[in-house]
């Protein structure tokens, strides 16, 4: 028998194919997306893209996450070269207000694919995607917390279009947010990924006429099966943005991530964040329960006083306050989260998110943890300062994952997770009243 599970697949979907079935009722297709879809959002709620089948552009993501760099060592010139191109890649998103072009992902399963994708994104948060095969258009509303898609199912990868709202979004993880279907947003893994290195091999190229430059990072491959050891990273020395990423193992090619028709800091075209629905199509609705308030009244809807941090790295500002008496279930290792506030801090395209929540009863792990199969590497810190003196804390800022820290206090859950360094993360977490 064949060890390659696809076969398996075909032949299965021969059989069903072959079986005498009746017609599905007139309200199947309806209900069954809507169970897809709140399947799909249930798995898709944790801060990694779920592993197993997937959409072309959602697997190759996963293919940026899981990123873990390795050090090089050396000194010299081109120590300081890496420095400047770290410092510049930082900058493009801390410094962006806009930004928008096309995404193209080719990655190898079984055959090569393609996907290719249009973007748009600013400096509040806002986000745009639209796949150029016209399978799937999604816009999420920052200020909202409204994410709002018309496209084919995500479980069948094809059929006709469905239009859906989703009211009540969380900022960002470990309580969801915007989701998978952003492709962009994975830009910033690869730049977590690089200020990862301690000396990451970079030489000076041209890319398509622009001076670029080449930076060679050495990966650690997927402890399930091997992804890519070796990421290739052409850096626009102009913008600082990630133009193409390679991954390769043992030589050979995986899959490929590339920005085509970048346009930075420029205004975006009118209704670039608007989605409208075809008249007359029948929109599935939900609410996961999150509402932005001002954080004076954060306190009467949980019933507690949130933590705040004092101290916020340079450029940080509060943006979002958003709480949930009881939010839609997100993370499915962990007891049910009640009165949750999770405050979100911007700079540019860099975001980090404070959240707490009550501990109530059960056994609590990392909520913002890799996957299963891929290892954790958090690192026990003892806190001081602040409301979490003395309190036990767990750091990671392994790239596989989201760069964050957690720690339990009697009574709550607290995590501080984002786009920050291990000692800007302690600054914010240890600064917390």
């Amino acid at each position: 028998m064949s060890n390659q599970p696809h076969y398996r697949d075909e032949a299965l979907g021969a059989a069903l194919r072959e079986l005498d079935l009746p017609e599905h009722r007139p309200e199947f297709e309806r209900e069954l997306q809507q169970l897809l879809e709140r399947e799909r959002r249930r798995t898709s709620r944790r801060p990694y893209v779920a592993w197993g089948a997937r959409a072309a552009v959602a697997a190759f993501v996963a293919g940026v996450i899981v990123a873990v760099v390795m050090p090089r060592g050396g000194s010299g010139p081109s120590v300081a070269l890496a420095a400047r191109v770290k410092a510049k890649a930082a900058a493009a998103l801390a410094e962006g207000r806009t930004l928008r072009g096309v995404i193209v992902s080719r990655f190898r399963r079984g055959r090569l694919e393609v996907s290719r994708w249009s973007f748009a994104m600013n400096g509040r948060g806002d986000l745009r995607s639209t796949a150029l095969d016209g399978s799937g258009d999604y816009v999420f509303d920052a200020s909202g917390g409204v994410l709002r898609s018309y496209s084919v199912s995500a479980a069948l990868g094809s059929g006709p279009h469905f239009a859906s709202v989703v009211t009540g979004e969380a900022p960002g993880p470990p309580d969801g947010g915007p989701g998978d279907a952003f492709l962009q947003r994975q830009l910033g893994a690869v730049v977590r990924a690089l200020l990862a290195a301690q000396d990451p091999a970079v030489r000076e190229t041209t890319f398509e006429g622009r001076k670029a430059w080449h930076v060679v990072l050495t990966t650690q491959p997927n402890r399930w099966y091997g992804d890519h050891d070796r990421l290739d990273v052409i850096i626009d020395q102009e913008t600082g943005i990630a133009l193409p990423a390679l991954y390769t193992l043992r030589g050979e090619f995986e899959s490929e991530l590339r920005v085509e028709r970048l346009i930075v800091d420029r205004p975006l075209p009118p209704k670039t964040f608007t989605l409208r629905f075809p008249g007359g199509k029948e929109v599935l609705r939900s609410d996961d329960g999150f509402r932005r308030v001002p954080l004076e009244r954060a306190s009467s809807v949980v019933g507690y006083d949130p933590l705040v941090p004092d101290s916020v790295p340079d450029g940080y500002h509060l943006v979002d306050v958003a709480v949930a008496r009881e939010p839609a279930p997100a993370d499915p290792i962990n007891p049910p989260s009640r009165d949750v506030v999770s405050l979100s801090y911007r700079r540019g395209f860099d975001q980090f998110i404070v959240t707490t929540r009550r501990r109530g009863d059960g056994a609590w792990r990392d909520p913002l943890g890799p996957p299963p199969g891929l290892m954790a590497h958090p690192e026990p810190v003892a806190l001081h300062g602040g409301a979490l003196d003395r309190v036990a804390g767990h750091l990671d800022v392994d790239p596989r994952t989201i760069p964050h820290v957690w720690a339990l206090t009697p009574k709550l859950v607290v995590t501080v997770s984002g786009d920050l360094s291990r000692a800007e993360l302690l600054e914010v977490v240890q600064s917390l009243r």
